[in-house]
């Protein structure tokens, strides 16, 4: 009897509950078992298939997971408090977005992670103001879920986006050509500006004072590179000058790499003090550049006018022959020329006072000295010129310019002669 009393209360308390028991079945947040969690009965196979393609399709693309649940009621909550809650204790990821719907509520809530970025929170409001909302309106329980997996299935920065990229992309093409185009203009203006500038005399500080400070910066840097470069092609030039000449004729060309070198260093560190990060004034920077310019500009004159100089010497060895042959023959033309400046003196005697003569008396012997020493000297170069050995062509130089300069003299001795009587009238006249 005692089984059948304890059988008959638990039956009479069942009873009494199912009498007290809501119509509708409150459901607390819960850990969702499964992805889509039907605790409403709203699904059925079809339309449980469709949120699950829908779900899988954005997993996926995007890598994102959909988590839907349906229940009936939310026990009270507000919808999105019941979503985080529940969301919290499934322990859902950064790339877990929950829709949950209480069917008779008629209420949801639609949680999508900050860190999902193929959607953003103004897209995510469209989202469910426009696909979400009007399905679970028409009770397409369905619908939503598969319009929430549709939303969040997008490439990231979305069609919406588009027009404000295009923009900038043409906004930033076009202030990349006016960058390319004010670039281009820059350049072509320093070019000009350098071009003018290498035709001033840049030994000439009160020239380059003209020039702007951008145009001496640029010449700076010009005129140091041209001046290295000079400096190295001089030094090659002068091991093989005095390998040529000897030590002594190279002497000044030696004087002249030296000096170009000391001005090298000194502009080297002039460019480095003004390039370090400490700023000068504009008037001292364009007093350092005038210095580096101007120091630059008249070592490489000097370099320029030893290398002319050597080319010249060069010259005149290897066409000493032909030198030497247009010399000996000057000397047989003026050597012709002294027996009748002899006779034009003894009339000049015979013409004028001989305090009148005084400054052509002597004019003849001396040009005659000066032929002798001419023709000694172009023995000696044609002695050179046979067995030219290095060290040697200074002095095939030396023989060479001395007969030279002996001729020069010799004529003009004997051209005075024969100018003296027009010379002497004139004097007189005036």
């Amino acid at each position: 009897m005692s089984k059948v009393r304890s059988l008959a209360v638990l039956l009479a308390v069942l009873f009494n509950a199912l009498l007290v028991a809501p119509s509708a079945a409150a459901q607390p947040p819960f850990r969702l078992p499964t992805y889509i969690t039907d605790n409403a009965g709203v699904l059925n196979d079809s339309t449980r298939a469709a949120i699950q393609s829908a779900a899988g399709k954005l997993y996926s693309d995007r890598r994102i997971e959909l988590w839907v649940v349906f229940v009936d009621s939310f026990s009270g909550q507000p919808a999105v408090s019941w979503a985080q809650n529940t969301r919290a204790a499934s322990d859902l990821g950064d790339f877990d977005a929950l829709l949950a719907v209480a069917t008779i509520d008629r209420s949801y809530a639609f949680l999508v992670p900050n860190r999902v970025q193929t959607i953003s929170a103004t897209q995510v409001d469209d989202l469910r103001r426009n696909q979400i909302e009007p399905a679970l309106r028409r009770d397409d329980w369905s619908g939503a879920a598969v319009a929430a997996a549709n939303g969040l299935d997008r490439p990231q920065g979305s069609s919406s986006w588009t027009p404000l990229l295009i923009a900038l992309g043409v906004i930033a093409a076009v202030l990349l050509g006016l960058l390319v185009a004010m670039r281009y203009r820059r350049r072509r203006r320093r070019a000009a500006e350098l071009a003018a500038s290498q035709r001033v005399d840049a030994t000439d500080p009160d020239a380059l004072a003209a020039l702007s400070l951008g145009a001496l910066d640029d010449l700076s840097r010009w005129k140091v590179v041209d001046v290295d470069n000079a400096v190295r092609t001089s030094a090659n030039e002068l091991a093989l000058t005095t390998e040529e000449f000897g030590e002594a004729r190279t002497e000044p060309f030696t004087r002249a790499v030296n000096n170009a070198k000391a001005a090298l260093s000194q502009a080297f560190i002039i460019r480095q003090q003004l390039d370090d990060a400490i700023p000068e004034t504009r008037a001292q920077r364009r007093e350092l550049l005038t210095q580096v310019i101007v120091a630059a500009a008249r070592a490489d004159r000097e370099l320029e006018s030893q290398r002319e100089a050597f080319e010249q010497m060069r010259d005149l060895v290897v066409n000493a022959p032909e030198r030497l042959d247009t010399l000996t023959q000057r000397i047989v033309e003026l050597t012709a020329r002294i027996a009748p400046a002899e006779q034009r003196m003894a009339e000049l005697h015979n013409e004028f006072d001989s305090s009148a003569l005084t400054s052509v008396a002597t004019n003849v012997v001396t040009a005659k000295d000066r032929l002798s020493f001419a023709d000694q000297s172009l023995t000696r170069a044609r002695a050179l010129a046979a067995k030219p050995v290095s060290g040697e062509q200074s002095g095939l130089v030396d023989a060479v310019q001395a007969a030279e300069s002996s001729l020069g003299q010799a004529r003009a001795l004997l051209d005075a002669v024969d100018s003296a009587a027009n010379d002497i009238r004139h004097a007189v006249a005036t």
